[in-house]
């Protein structure tokens, strides 16, 4: 038997977020804005771990 799993806050905003049909543009640029805000933040870590403050 499969364990379900309770959403959490960001998950239920984001399906309310996402009611509406998207089309492919849409669809891209958020996946895209998504990715850049996650490589940011690899990159700011990154940045912490190498000391590496200068790096924008």
């Amino acid at each position: 038997m499969e364990q379900m799993t309770k959403l959490n806050d960001m998950q239920r905003f984001m399906l309310r977020m996402f009611e509406r049909q998207l089309n492919a543009k849409q669809e891209s640029e958020i996946k895209q804005m998504l990715s850049d805000y996650f490589a940011k933040q690899i990159d700011d870590e990154m940045d912490k771990i190498w000391g590496n403050s200068t790096r924008h």
